[in-house]
């Protein structure tokens, strides 16, 4: 093989690693995405059985993050919902239900849209592993 040539393919190899790196670490990327959407619409789930559980009387309401109140229940069928750039919209139990079940939806598609763009990386992480596997 000639110099040239073994240059050449060094370079190319060279090359070859960087696309390889930045598609790993877009994977990875791809991947943390797809691990808080999943929460996002289990939580919503959560969420939803939740409000369709609850009833009058006494339990816990948080006040912030791992800190709760006892509280009284005395209207469980209406809700203060945040729709969006924290404007709260008063909401019936049904309609609130619909509300969840409509993001987890969309969540879901997201979700999809994710899972779909993971697998088009990691085909392409495998070839570029291949062709870089070829210039060895």
């Amino acid at each position: 093989m000639s110099k040239d040539k073994t240059t050449q393919d060094a370079i190319e190899l060279q090359k070859k690693y960087v696309q390889f790196e930045l598609l790993g670490k877009e994977l990875e990327q791809v991947e943390s995405q797809k691990e808080l959407v999943a929460v996002k619409a289990k939580e919503l789930e959560l969420l939803s059985h939740s409000i369709g559980q609850l009833s009058k009387g006494e339990g816990f309401s948080q006040l912030g993050e791992g800190i709760f109140v006892p509280a009284k229940f005395t209207d469980t069928d209406t809700f203060m919902v945040d729709v969006g750039r924290k404007i709260y919209v008063k909401m019936p139990r049904a309609e609130t239900q619909k509300y969840l079940d409509r993001k987890v939806k969309e969540f879901n598609e997201v979700l999809e849209k994710i899972e779909k763009r993971s697998q088009e990386l990691t085909c392409e992480v495998q070839a570029m592993a291949s062709e870089m596997q070829g210039l060895l």
